[in-house]
């Protein structure tokens, strides 16, 4: 899905036939997403049971199991970690600030 921003719109991540869903930090740009709001989704989506993303792939496009997501739980979990996000990307807010 696309994000739709103050300055255009950005990828959050892509849904493969093959059963792999990558996050596409590498589409994050600043200014609006700085690294450490993407270090901080990425803190949220490796908290989803059974996701697995390394820190050193933030330019990259990182991917899990769709498998994965299959619990209702784990999936509402991934969503939420990207909507919590955009809405502090959205809003301008401190990445210090709670959501």
């Amino acid at each position: 899905p696309m994000a739709d921003l103050a300055d255009g719109q950005s990828w959050t991540f892509a849904v493969f036939t093959h059963g792999v869903v990558e996050v596409q930090f590498q589409h994050m740009q600043p200014p609006l997403w700085s690294d450490s709001e993407k270090r901080r989704l990425l803190a949220a989506i490796t908290a989803v049971p059974g996701v697995d993303l390394r820190h050193e792939r933030l330019s990259g496009r990182p991917g899990l199991a769709l498998a994965a997501l299959a619990d209702p739980d784990a999936r509402r979990q991934f969503l939420e970690a990207f909507d919590s996000a955009l809405a502090r990307v959205r809003s301008g807010l401190p990445e210090t600030r709670g959501d």
